[in-house]
């Protein structure tokens, strides 16, 4: 194998090993969110679909009790938030650490969709 082969088939891993973290990352908050509505902080929540959502980095849909609806960005790196902070400021974005208690989660969750509501973000 040459050189270019080997970087090529590190470059693949790599990019698949972000997609599996990046979906397990969003399987979480969608835990989380399912906290918040079982407890009234949120009504529902679902996972973004289409290219024009994607494509704005939206990556769930959370409605509040009052029919609000807030756009999520879910990452799994401190580097992705920073992106995702820079090109779409105007859509929170959330990092999810692997070892993260899904109450712990939660409760991040719930202080970001009231930053939003509060006009913070």
């Amino acid at each position: 194998m040459s050189i270019r082969e080997a970087i090529r088939e590190v470059r693949k891993k790599n990019k698949e090993s972000g997609r599996r973290r990046g979906k397990e990352s969003e399987n979480k908050v969608g835990d989380a969110l399912g906290i918040l509505a079982a407890n009234g902080y949120i009504t529902t929540s679902w996972d973004a679909s289409g290219t024009e959502d994607k494509f704005e980095g939206i990556d769930k849909h959370i409605q509040l009790p009052d029919g609000t609806i807030i756009d999520l960005q879910v990452k799994s790196s401190r580097s992705g938030v920073d992106i995702a902070r820079q090109n779409y400021p105007h859509i929170p974005a959330i990092e999810v650490d692997y070892n993260e208690k899904i109450d712990h989660l939660a409760m991040r969750l719930l202080g970001l969709i009231r930053a939003k509501v509060e006009g913070r973000f």
